[in-house]
């Protein structure tokens, strides 16, 4: 996705776009699968990877519940519905 997409994205989320989780103590806690989606503040490539699987990929959610709940439904998908999520 090109860069001006992601940041559309992250100012109709309010959420950050982390290219590389991981790196710091705050991607870690976003990865914690007991975290409500409510607190996340970053989503990741995985992420987004997941709610393209989901819905179409031209579809921008309308907040950040729609992109959420997108990521679980493709979770879902790509798992055959064992996410635990």
């Amino acid at each position: 996705m090109s860069k001006p997409l992601l940041q559309h994205l992250e100012q109709k989320l309010g959420l950050l776009f982390e290219k590389e989780p991981g790196t710091d103590n705050l991607c870690f806690a976003n990865q914690n699968s007991e975290l409500r989606n409510d607190f996340k503040r970053i989503f990741t490539p995985e992420d987004l990877h997941y709610y393209i699987l989901a819905t179409s990929p031209a579809h921008f959610p309308e907040n950040t519940d729609a992109f959420w709940q997108g990521v679980e439904e493709g979770k879902q998908l790509a798992t055959g519905g064992s996410s635990t999520f």
